[in-house]
This record gives structure tokens, C-alpha cells and sequence, in this order.
């Protein structure tokens, strides 16, 4: 899996670490934004590593998050299979 920056994306990599999977509906969703952004501001704080799913296609999280520099990554799953499962 790759995600919104081209890097490639292994949950395997954060085994035996403390992890926070979110989920957030599409990148045009205010509450989703507040969110992102709060977690982002805190997550030195917070001593957890984050992934941000986000129910959108890569290319609007591209367009929508480029000029932000978040220290975790984001992943699409425009067709809602991280949601099912």
C-alpha cells in the first residue's frame, strides 16, 4: 500500500509500538479537518504513532493536503475497504 506521498506503507513496520489507526469520512468534511489538524499539532504529545485513513481518492487528499506537513501518514480508501473490515 502507498500512501498520499508516494511512500510506501507496511502496518508490519509499527509492530510493537503503540498505534492509532483513525478514520475520517472525506477530505471536505470540516470535523474530519479539525482532526487531522488537532492530531497533528499534538502528536509529539500524544508518544503514539498515528495513521489517518481518510474515505477519499488519493488525488483529492493530494490536492486537499499537499500544503500541510503531517508528521504521520494518510492513506485513501475511496472504496470504504478498510471500513468494512
Amino acid at each position: 500500500m502507498v500512501d498520499t506521498l508516494g511512500h510506501n506503507f507496511d502496518l508490519e513496520s509499527y509492530k510493537g509500538q503503540k498505534i492509532m489507526v483513525s478514520f475520517f469520512r472525506f477530505y471536505t468534511c470540516p470535523f474530519c479537518n479539525l482532526r487531522i489538524h488537532t492530531l497533528s499539532a499534538q502528536y509529539e504529545k500524544l508518544g503514539i504513532k498515528i495513521v489517518a485513513i481518510f474515505e477519499s481518492s488519493n488525488e483529492n487528499l493530494n490536492k486537499h493536503l499537499s500544503h500541510y506537513e503531517l508528521p504521520f501518514p494518510v492513506l485513501s480508501d475511496a472504496e470504504g475497504v478498510f471500513y468494512e473490515s
